[in-house]
């Protein structure tokens, strides 16, 4: 499974578990957060990102822009999950000062 978690579809063959075959879902398939806001006591989460959002430099190689690409999709989803987080929290906030 852990093989399977880092298996890049364009790079290396899926990985079967049970016959069923797996790739990396780091492009569409992330984790949510969402949940671990609303059912835990804990009051911080601590995410790991091993891709940057940003870089200095405009990638100019075939394989400088692939990267490009790769790390954009695989932010994508999470981006797009804590912004949902963050506009969830600011309509509690709003709510709580205008019942």
């Amino acid at each position: 499974m852990i093989l399977a978690s880092a298996c890049l579809p364009t790079l290396f063959k899926n990985v079967e578990i049970y016959g069923v075959p797996y790739w990396d879902g780091g492009y569409i398939g992330k984790l949510p957060l969402y949940p671990l806001f609303r059912t835990t006591k804990s009051r911080d989460v601590l995410i790991v990102q091993i891709n940057p959002i940003e870089r200095n430099k405009t990638p100019k190689t075939v394989h400088a822009i692939q990267n490009r690409i790769h790390e954009i999709l695989f932010n994508s989803p999470l981006l797009r999950e804590l912004r949902g987080i963050k506009f969830v929290h600011r309509i509690e906030a709003t709510e709580k000062f205008n019942p």
